[in-house]
């Protein structure tokens, strides 16, 4: 359903169908018991996806920013809790560096006006991938979905500030990034049920 309305322009029905798609999950989330803190990250990213079908403007972008360092705060606590260890921890600094890296040179030329925002919103991401990376086995559904969140930040990140907004790949770009970012919290609520 959320696909289907995704590309269509602001309307009840397409801020429905994003804000029931994570809200939906920490509904299922809190009835089966999940960590509280993970219910309140589902429920700041499906506010932050309401603000952001209403909205697209540059001025919401960076106040959704701020709700999703909230979001991968909380999500960094409960991450941070469960921690066991890393068997290489030189190797996953390397690792989640590098990707941050990569995705600071994409994006940083087009991204006057965005850079602190947008360092602060990649650096929470960073740790949230860094944390998630010391999950038990219990819950290692959960390293795939905060992978698959960052991949989603990357996508977006070029989409923000790389296409037009006529831009024909918009076509593409814009589902598919959806599909990535809502595949990676279903992975980290359905480690946590």
């Amino acid at each position: 359903m959320v696909l289907a309305v995704q590309m269509r322009p602001v309307s009840c029905h397409r801020t429905l169908a994003k804000g029931l798609s994570l809200s939906t999950l920490a509904l299922m989330m809190w009835l089966a018991g999940g960590p509280l803190l993970i219910v309140f990250t589902l429920l700041l990213s499906s506010i932050t996806d309401i603000l952001l079908s209403r909205d697209t403007s540059k001025s919401m972008l960076v106040v959704t920013m701020g709700l999703g360092v909230l979001a991968l705060g909380a999500m960094s606590l409960v991450y941070l809790d469960l921690w066991s260890g890393l068997a290489s921890v030189a190797a996953a600094i390397l690792g989640v560096v590098g990707f941050g890296l990569g995705v600071f040179a994409m994006i940083w030329p087009r991204m006057e006006g965005f850079r602190v925002p947008s360092t602060i919103f990649l650096s929470a991401v960073l740790v949230t991938v860094l944390l998630s990376l010391g999950l038990p086995e219990a819950h290692r559904l959960a390293i795939f979905g905060t992978l698959f969140l960052a991949l989603s930040t990357a996508f977006y990140g070029y989409e923000e500030f790389h296409l037009g907004p006529s831009d024909p790949l918009l076509a593409i770009s814009n589902p598919s990034i959806w599909c990535v970012y809502y595949i990676g919290y279903l992975l980290v609520a359905l480690a946590f049920v």
